[in-house]
């Protein structure tokens, strides 16, 4: 399924791939296609109370990320993916293929492998966009779609129509908060990955977070202070970023759906100060 830029107002739960083009205009659902769509969006088990969100209750993975859904009003879910290495159409088609076996290989887990139905790997793939692309350059795209893609990619119900809706389905679920690039460094990972478990995996992916924005100076100047510093730390730059916490780092290709789960039951600021990593550390989720 090939899907460019925002012009297809539906966007049909399908295991295929979608891929995005950064040019064309975004458009509104019909109606139709919205009611179509929230007729059709999956429900959690039984027993499970959605909207209760400190629940004490155990609940699976799979659960969790279902009543995400529901409490959005989400029909889609999981994060979006850049390309930014050309190098080759055949290995970045098994880059891809590996880590789709990877989500569906945590799912099957937990007994939720039709849940993958509901995750298109939406795929930002335009070489002259997002060739060797930055971390800065992908979360200002990233923004800037994420401003309309609750509508047009989940059907919003025309009662949760406006900017309130749209600042509470960017701000509720992980697919518009953090989003993931895969480099020709992450794509290799992922290809010459030989390991028989999950655990010891060793290929990667980026995961940028989309609300990162460089700490101020006069932040930097307290911090040195009460370290008792003259100075603030400065840190290898990595693209051009000297502070520690540089808005994105390395996560394991085969915990992919983990993150997503987390960061959709934890504060985002919380998880990430705690989880984060400088480059080249590769963050795991145990």
């Amino acid at each position: 399924m090939v899907i460019r830029g925002n012009d297809e107002a539906s966007l049909p739960p399908s295991p295929s791939t979608a891929i995005m083009t950064p040019s064309s205009p975004a458009s509104t659902p019909s109606l139709a296609d919205t009611t179509e769509r929230a007729d059709n969006r999956r429900r959690p088990a039984d027993g499970v109370d959605c909207w209760n969100e400190y629940s004490t209750k155990h609940t699976t993975l799979a659960q969790d990320i279902d009543c995400g859904m529901l409490r959005n009003g989400h029909c889609l879910w999981g994060f979006v993916i850049y390309r930014t290495t050309y190098t080759s159409h055949l290995d970045w088609d098994q880059c891809l293929h590996r880590l789709r076996h990877q989500h569906a290989e945590t799912l099957a887990f937990d007994h939720a492998a039709d849940l993958l139905e509901s995750n298109p790997f939406t795929v930002f793939d335009d070489a002259t966009r997002f060739e060797n692309a930055t971390a800065a350059e992908i979360r200002q795209h990233f923004n800037e779609w994420c401003n309309t893609a609750p509508m047009f990619e989940q059907g919003t119900l025309p009662h949760r129509s406006g900017v309130g809706a749209i600042r509470r389905d960017r701000y509720g679920s992980p697919r518009y908060r953090l989003c993931i690039s895969i480099d020709e460094g992450a794509m290799r990972s992922i290809i010459n990955d030989d390991s028989d478990s999950w655990l010891d995996s060793k290929g990667y992916v980026n995961l940028i977070r989309g609300a990162w924005r460089p700490q101020p100076e006069e932040e930097l100047q307290e911090e040195a202070r009460l370290y008792g510093r003259s100075s603030p730390k400065m840190w290898e730059a990595v693209e051009g970023v000297t502070q520690e916490d540089v808005g994105w780092c390395r996560i394991s290709y085969a915990e992919v759906v983990m993150w997503y789960h987390l960061f959709g039951r934890m504060h985002e600021g919380d998880l990430w100060g705690r989880s984060f990593r400088r480059w080249p550390e590769v963050v795991r989720c145990w």
